[in-house]
């Protein structure tokens, strides 16, 4: 074996064990949370774990009839498409003026908007919504959530727009498609592997948000993660619940990535190429 083979099969064993770290890192949490909410209470808290037992389902019994966890589901369902959705609705628009208009200004708006702690925009925030009466319904926790879906949105397409060529757009015109015909017929295929990765990326972000949905809702606007923080008491910690919640709310958000990661990996490594 050459000097260059034996290289070769060192780099190759380096890359797959760091791999393999990196998923054991990150896999390793969500296989005790899958666990903990399949285990009988009476193992949840025994130490050292127990890793060999009969799985059951009571924990996710009790987090049905503890909350209307449907209901909850639906609630995210509801918020997490509507942000995404209307995230797009503005950041499409946004993207396409940056890149052909050359709006630098409001690049800086965008990325000074995105790096505002969230925490800060929460009290007043609060008291808007308190003034107008609408603490517990969907438009408030809604349009706080765009303040991250618009910058997803808009950042990601912004270096599609800019590469797609202006001649494009120029040939269109000559034959007579206007210029919203254009951005929709012409601009918008030209940019889908984007728009799927920043609608990914969005929808989970909005999904899992706890802070705006903690404080602006009650008991009829209630979204998962909110649901989940309803297992934790002073005196009492009760995991295996807290897991099967939590289990609940990954599983979807888990299974719509696995399907649609080929676009996903498509759509980033696209705007890093260009």
């Amino acid at each position: 074996m050459s000097q260059a083979q034996t290289i070769k099969i060192l780099k190759t064993g380096v890359h797959r064990l760091l791999v393999l770290m990196v998923v054991l890192f990150f896999g390793f949490p969500l296989f005790i949370m899958v666990t903990n909410a399949l285990k009988p209470e009476i193992l949840v808290n025994q130490l050292p774990p127990i890793w060999f037992f009969k799985p059951t389902l009571e924990h996710f019994i009790e987090v049905f009839n503890r909350y209307p966890f449907a209901q909850y589901m639906l609630n995210s369902a509801i918020v997490s498409v509507s942000a995404t959705v209307l995230g797009f609705v503005l950041g499409l628009p946004l993207a396409y003026t940056i890149a052909r208009f050359a709006q630098r200004k409001l690049i800086t708006l965008i990325l000074g908007i995105r790096m505002i702690p969230f925490i800060c925009l929460l009290i007043p925030w609060f008291i808007m919504t308190q003034e107008l009466g609408m603490l517990d319904s969907y438009p408030p926790l809604i349009l706080t959530h765009l303040v991250f879906t618009i910058p997803y949105a808009s950042m990601i397409l912004l270096g599609f727009f800019e590469d797609i060529p202006r001649e494009l757009e120029e040939a269109a015109r000559i034959d007579g498609c206007s210029q919203i015909g254009t951005f929709f017929r012409i601009i918008l295929p030209l940019a889908l592997p984007g728009m799927l990765a920043a609608g990914i990326i969005a929808f989970t972000y909005s999904w899992n948000n706890f802070l705006f949905a903690l404080v602006l809702t009650g008991s009829k606007v209630k979204t998962l993660p909110v649901a989940a923080y309803g297992f934790l008491a002073m005196d009492h910690m009760d995991w295996g619940g807290l897991c099967a919640a939590a289990t609940l709310i990954t599983a979807p958000v888990i299974i719509f990535v696995f399907f649609a990661q080929r676009y996903l990996v498509r759509g980033l490594m696209a705007g890093a190429l260009k």
